[in-house]
């Protein structure tokens, strides 16, 4: 490894035992990996929210980073249950992981006991810097910085992995493999006029469409995730999906030649 590779690791060893919640394999590979870039070790990770609460009774985490979203027990049910069974001077530091930042997100993560959030998809500095706020970690850091309308697309995947190759190839690979199966659920959920699945499909989508198009075609996507939840019109919904599949599926496109183009030249 060269100076310079050391440089960019910039290993903070902090010491800092973190429990990553997410049930999507993907925010799961993801947040491990920008934790481990920064340095982090001790890094756990829970599928759901009910085993993270069995984790946290059995084990000593620092922090805990939660989705809000996820079935059964969801983020904020998972915070106001371990804030309930915290002993008197320990905290727990809890910040959750969002793919909306609403006032009523804010109200709720208040209500709940959660230290602050994060909204998806998050940089390695937006990481940092909460952790760096919320707990003892405390030094000079910085990845490169992105701006929201200045990098894009597979550039942005490789910037958040800060040039891993290896890591961008799995997270790549991991998303094409999921892309195509959100898509049909969220087609199959329209078709049978079920809010929930549509709603779950389409907000697993959202953070990989925040990460790799336009901040123009993630507000419109979002808008569309968000009107699931009060949508009667299924037909309406499938029109309006119709067209956004568009760009997703350009997206899979461009995701297939990143991968194709690096197995090319190995």
């Amino acid at each position: 490894m060269t100076g310079e590779d050391k440089d960019q690791q910039t290993l903070l060893n902090s010491g800092l035992r973190v429990l990553l919640v997410d049930d999507n394999k993907v925010n799961q590979f993801l947040g491990k990996r920008i934790l481990s870039n920064l340095g982090i070790q001790c890094i756990d990770i829970a599928g759901s929210g009910e085993e993270a609460l069995l984790k946290a009774r059995n084990n000593h985490f620092d922090v805990m980073l939660t989705d809000v979203e996820m079935p059964g027990m969801n983020g904020y049910e998972l915070s106001h249950q371990i804030r309930a069974e915290e002993n008197a001077g320990s905290h727990l530091t809890i910040i959750a992981l969002t793919a909306n930042a609403s006032d009523d997100d804010r109200e709720n993560a208040r209500a709940a006991g959660i230290d602050d959030y994060l909204t998806k998809p998050y940089s390695p500095q937006d990481l940092f810097d909460v952790l760096t706020k919320n707990t003892k970690l405390k030094r000079d850091f910085q990845y490169e910085k992105l701006e929201q309308e200045e990098i894009i697309g597979i550039a942005k995947v490789y910037a958040v992995f800060n040039h891993n190759e290896n890591d961008v190839q799995q997270f790549l690979q991991m998303l094409r493999q999921q892309l195509p199966e959100l898509i049909n659920e969220v087609e199959n959920g329209i078709n049978e006029s079920n809010h929930e699945k549509t709603y779950h499909a389409a907000h697993k989508l959202k953070s990989p469409v925040k990460l790799l198009t336009t901040s123009v075609f993630a507000q419109q996507f979002s808008d569309f995730t968000e009107g699931i939840r009060s949508q009667n019109d299924f037909k309406f919904a499938a029109n309006q999906f119709e067209k956004l599949k568009i760009n997703l599926d350009a997206l899979i496109l461009t995701i297939n030649m990143e991968i194709e183009k690096k197995s090319n030249l190995s």
